[in-house]
């Protein structure tokens, strides 16, 4: 997988998150990460296809999610992270990110298309039977740490080993 097919989600989330006035702080260090099952109390897993096929995922813990759906709802309610509203909210902020990103890939000749965001509640939760690698990126925000895990490869099928190159990234 190119390290460089993850700035455009590190775009799409900073642009979306600072709509939705939630502001990033600055992207703690990527690595590389492998497993089938979820690390944080809240994540959303997106398909995308096309030119690349993979997934991202987005990832917190229940209390960032509940703020950032406060912040996202304009409300100030602090409802529980399982809370229908709160769910549905995350869930629309990843389809958000993502379909964000998907425009800034067709813009370097990667048209894709994404499937509907599906919302996976607790920890240790198997996402596929097999384990498989990402690139992740976590961004510091106001309202806590969302973890951007990348696993794409190009549509010919050739699947790289994920590596983290130095300089590759856009931190902007």
């Amino acid at each position: 997988m190119d390290v460089r097919w993850v700035n455009p989600f590190m775009e799409g989330a900073r642009d979306v998150m600072t709509a939705l006035g939630v502001t990033v702080a600055d992207w703690g260090d990527l690595s590389v990460e492998e497993g089938a099952l979820t690390s944080r109390d809240v994540t959303v897993l997106l398909g995308v296809g096309g030119a690349l096929g993979g997934a991202v995922l987005l990832a917190t813990d229940g209390e960032t999610v509940v703020r950032m759906a406060a912040a996202m709802i304009g409300d100030g309610v602090m409802r529980p992270y399982d809370d229908e509203l709160v769910v549905s909210a995350i869930s629309e902020f990843g389809n958000m990110l993502v379909g964000r990103a998907s425009v800034l890939l067709e813009e370097q000749s990667f048209v894709c298309t994404i499937t509907p965001p599906a919302v996976i509640i607790g920890r240790s939760v198997a996402i596929t039977i097999r384990p498989f690698r990402r690139l992740t990126l976590p961004a510091n925000t106001d309202v806590g740490t969302v973890w951007l895990s990348v696993a794409l490869k190009a549509a010919s099928g050739k699947e790289a080993t994920p590596s983290v190159r130095e300089g590759a990234l856009e931190r902007g």
